[in-house]
């Protein structure tokens, strides 16, 4: 749900975000002058149509982990609180932000980065005026999308200290640890968001599905963004609800240890299993 909210807002008029072009090249934080290129007839009416198809145009938004991980020395396989940031992290990571409003010429700056559920301490150090939008979705989709998705196994599970494969070589499910996951971050969210007070909103992924326009604007709302214009013309009314899919891909076995390991978790949220 993160990936779907990050690419409908990146068609906002007055919103900038790490691409996979900066994130490629991260001490070239003008580059960030191509995002123009939404803005522009023909090729831009394009683009954004690829957004929200959630297809892969050229130039699209980036969850950054070079920028992060390379060029900001931020450590994915730990916990990092405001203690670990250093000056020049920090200088760093404003100087990225600020050029790309710049290049941009944009007012805002988002990111979608999912490491960051565990040094929220630390980014609202650098960001202390940021809002926080924090999207819950049904943990048995998240565990079975995670199994799934080409880039967890090289994933540091930064509550585990190891990743996905040394899991397994303990002779655990992998299903079990994608779970925890999903736990474990949603935890430290919710353990945090009083940090936040009124710059922290809540939504469910299935709303942002179902009822894409209204969850949208709420989020606009929440943020101090202009709900009006051409953006809201170019949103869906909703979205495929994939929540589904664990049903029909996961076994009977693998159901079990879901209830087992994140049984409470899920109940405590809406979720009944």
């Amino acid at each position: 749900g993160t990936s779907i909210l990050y690419r409908l807002l990146a068609l906002h008029p007055q919103l900038c975000w790490f691409s996979n072009l900066t994130d490629r090249y991260p001490s070239h934080p003008e580059l960030a002058v191509f995002h123009r290129a939404l803005e522009l007839p023909f090729i831009g009416g394009w683009m954004q149509e690829r957004l929200v198809a959630r297809k892969r145009p050229s130039l699209r938004p980036s969850e950054a982990g070079r920028i992060y991980h390379d060029y900001c020395d931020f450590d994915s396989s730990r916990r990092m609180t405001a203690d670990d940031l250093t000056p020049e992290a920090e200088k760093r990571f404003r100087h990225l932000v600020e050029g790309h409003l710049r290049a941009a010429g944009k007012p805002r700056f988002m990111n979608k980065q999912t490491a960051n559920s565990q040094r929220i301490g630390l980014i609202d150090k650098i960001v202390p005026n940021a809002f926080y939008v924090h999207i819950i979705r049904d943990g048995r989709a998240v565990a079975n999308s995670l199994l799934r998705v080409a880039w967890w196994g090289q994933t540091d599970v930064w509550w585990f200290d190891g990743k996905p494969e040394k899991w397994v070589e303990m002779g655990r499910d992998p299903i079990e640890l994608c779970a925890l996951q999903w736990q474990r971050d949603v935890r430290e969210i919710l353990d945090h968001k009083h940090l936040f007070a009124e710059r922290y909103l809540e939504i469910r992924y299935e709303e942002l599905v179902e009822d894409t326009k209204a969850t949208v604007g709420q989020v606009l709302q929440f943020a101090g963004l202009d709900s009006g214009g051409r953006f809201m013309e170019t949103l869906p009314e909703s979205l495929p609800n994939m929540n589904y899919k664990w049903e029909e891909q996961l076994d009977a076995h693998q159901k079990a240890l879901l209830e087992e390991c994140i049984g409470d978790s899920l109940a405590a949220l809406g979720y009944p299993t």
